[in-house]
């Protein structure tokens, strides 16, 4: 922690993080984080010379156990440079992921401490274009999250790498609170 290769990560709802026992660890640089998910495990069939099989692992799992997450961390970063373009009627000041018995894991809370407000968000990569089911699963976690912590949420964003149905926008279309991010270009309703 002192080399700022880890840190550790609590639910962005925690009132005392630093008490906080719902804290995890994670590597903070991507380079390393690869090293260790599919390097370091597969460093006795390297030594063999065995990089067509170690390849096709990394294939397999590259999505799902690495790119996911950092495409997390990117949009979590965007949600900052959204708020100073004032995207939304408020500005949030704690930003960060939620995970508990509330409402499973949420990729995007942002929290605006002063006017009890709130935004929640969803960062989908994957192949399938995202549609409705998406939208109402968020505004099922929203409603939990209210009842948590009796902040007001009226604030949604979907990120996705893979498009959003004509479903999904055609139900947004004209509701300003909601905005959809397709690879970092937005619409919004």
């Amino acid at each position: 922690m002192d080399l700022d290769l880890v840190e550790r990560e609590v639910p962005v709802t925690e009132s005392n993080p630093e008490k906080s026992k719902s804290g995890l660890y994670r590597i903070t640089d991507n380079y390393i984080a690869f090293w260790f998910k599919f390097v370091y495990p597969y460093r006795a069939f390297l030594e063999r010379g065995e990089k067509a099989y170690v390849m096709e692992q990394i294939r397999k799992m590259f999505v799902q156990n690495y790119l996911s997450f950092v495409y997390e961390d990117l949009c979590r970063e965007k949600m900052w440079a959204f708020s100073s373009m004032n995207l939304w009627d408020f500005r949030f000041d704690r930003l960060g992921r939620y995970w508990g018995p509330v409402c499973g894991e949420v990729d995007i809370l942002g929290i605006d401490s002063v006017g009890g407000n709130m935004i929640i968000g969803e960062c989908k990569y994957s192949a399938a274009e995202k549609g409705l089911s998406v939208l109402h699963a968020l505004q099922e976690k929203a409603r939990a999250m209210e009842a948590k912590t009796r902040l007001s949420c009226n604030q949604y964003i979907v990120f996705s790498t893979s498009g959003l149905s004509k479903g999904l926008k055609e139900e947004v279309a004209g509701n300003s609170n909601i905005l959809l991010v397709d690879t970092f270009f937005t619409e919004k309703g």
